[in-house]
């Protein structure tokens, strides 16, 4: 009996589905930023601006939302400061028997440099840029001399040429990031030089926040701001909460990604208990992580992910234990489907998201099919058994109903197909792979007891017997031929 169903096995196909923050100067926090860039800031954070002069705020070890008092905030503000290196970048123009020498100084220190013409040199500064910048020339005969001294003499040298009318340059005068060229006069002649000022965070020098600091930041600010909304929660943190989660990520070398996926995983197994979410706020999440470009595979992106899919097989499990009484098999109408569909709709958009493709291992979309996969079996096996199971039932009504099954399956097959094909799930297979054994024992069992009641003198039986036996095959041939159209490998 077993060979009604064919042997064929489906190639594989394509995955359809899954296939400015607030800056610090010396006298004080500045005030929060403007409601436009609030207003824009979430859809621009991949690149936050870095381009202010003024310290920002160090990486945050503790989570405290609460106001710095003068003391704690002098005290990130020195760690911040030295966390900050400042270098000058220098293009001289002069005749190439000729070398300029650059001296940064201020009252406490002296630095010696030589540039040749026309090539680029990076020269560091120091912490901050309270120094001042003095030119001279040298002739080396054309010969190139890189050199850099640092001696008291030199010092108290440099501090009588500074009482003089030489031209000294503020260093602290000078753009971040943007070249400006100066004309010099020495010894009577003029020359050019190119600066451009550079400023740079001394990552190795600070701590960082590792995934799990920086989750439970993100949650603890978005709880904070969500008890001061009035109604439910948008998502979006204040100008306060946003500049200190985001310059805690920057100064920790997080990309946007990160810190994205991060939130994605805090809304995700949101409490509703403190303030409702609004159900636009994953939903943005999830547009902005999919126009997300140039993201870099990195041990925090794994590990970011990693969580970022427990989260949502965790919310995939909630969502499916609500259809758990509604069966599958047989296929009754698409409402069902259509429930379905719109419940998972969260995850599904998560599960489809490219940044998967760059951890592959903990890529949700295999759970999510399996447990459809699950589900669809587990229906089909409580049909076949209650179908099976002996009761005081006219054998003629137990064919009856696996022909009403073949019917409802002929006629609701297209919209199961549909749906759980985008889950590279093949809805036929799965049903009857399932109920193969057991249809085979039923087609056993049905065709002796009703021999063993036949009785062959009473021609009305005979009769019904014929009827009923070749309504039942029928319904097993066509059975047979649904699934060698749809490439079942047969049991």
């Amino acid at each position: 009996m077993r060979a009604f169903l064919s042997v064929y096995k489906e190639p594989p196909r394509p995955p359809d589905m899954f296939s400015e923050i607030s800056s610090i100067s010396s006298s004080g926090p500045s005030p929060p930023p403007s409601s436009t860039a609030a207003t824009c800031r979430l859809a621009d954070a991949a690149a936050p601006p870095l381009t202010r002069h003024s310290p920002v705020l160090p990486p945050i070890v503790a989570y405290s939302v609460d106001p710095l008092n003068p003391a704690k905030y002098d005290q990130l503000l020195t760690k911040c400061l030295h966390m900050l290196r400042y270098q000058l970048e220098v293009i001289a123009h002069l005749p190439s028997t000729e070398t300029m020498v650059l001296y940064i100084f201020n009252e406490e220190a002296c630095k010696q440099y030589a540039a040749n013409t026309e090539e680029t040199y990076t020269f560091d500064v120091g912490h901050d840029t309270n120094y001042k910048l003095k030119f001279a020339v040298a002739r080396f005969n054309g010969e190139s001399r890189k050199t850099i001294v640092r001696s008291g003499s030199l010092l108290k040298r440099i501090m009588q040429l500074d009482r003089k009318e030489d031209e000294s340059i503020q260093i602290s005068q000078l753009p971040i990031n943007s070249p400006v060229k100066k004309s010099i006069s020495l010894k009577g002649r003029q020359y050019t030089v190119e600066l451009k000022l550079l400023k740079n965070i001394d990552h190795d020098s600070m701590p960082h926040l590792d995934f799990d600091d920086l989750l439970e930041l993100t949650r603890s600010l978005h709880e904070h701001d969500a008890e001061a909304a009035n109604g439910n929660y948008s998502g979006e943190l204040s100008d306060r909460s946003f500049a200190l989660l985001h310059r805690s990520a920057h100064f920790s070398n997080i990309p946007p990604e990160v810190l994205k996926i991060a939130t994605l995983s805090v809304f995700l197994v949101w409490d509703n208990s403190r303030a409702n979410l609004d159900t636009t706020a994953i939903t943005q999440l999830v547009k902005q992580l999919k126009s997300q470009q140039n993201v870099i595979k990195s041990e925090i992106l794994d590990t970011a992910l990693a969580h970022l899919a427990e989260c949502v097989i965790a919310e995939l499990h909630e969502v499916l234990q609500e259809f758990t009484q509604q069966s599958l098999f047989p296929p009754d109408g698409h409402q069902i489907l259509k429930s379905m569909n719109t419940a998972l709709k969260t995850v599904v958009d998560i599960c489809v998201l490219s940044v998967w493709d760059l951890s592959t291992s903990n890529d949700p979309s295999p759970v999510l099919t399996g447990e459809l996969v699950r589900m669809v079996k587990e229906s089909a096996e409580r049909w076949m058994e209650e179908v099976s199971r002996p009761n005081t039932e006219d054998e003629k009504d137990r064919c009856l109903t696996i022909q009403s099954m073949w019917e409802m399956l002929q006629r609701n097959f297209p919209t199961y197909n549909l749906f759980f094909h985008q889950f590279n799930i093949n809805y036929a297979e799965i049903v009857l792979e399932t109920i193969d054994e057991k249809l085979e024992s039923f087609s056993h069992d049905y065709l002796s007891e009703s021999l063993a009641q036949l009785d062959s003198r009473q021609g009305d039986q005979l009769e019904m017997f014929t009827k009923y036996s070749m309504r039942f095959y029928d319904t097993l041939h066509s059975l047979a031929d649904f699934g060698k159209k749809n490439r079942i490998l047969s049991c």
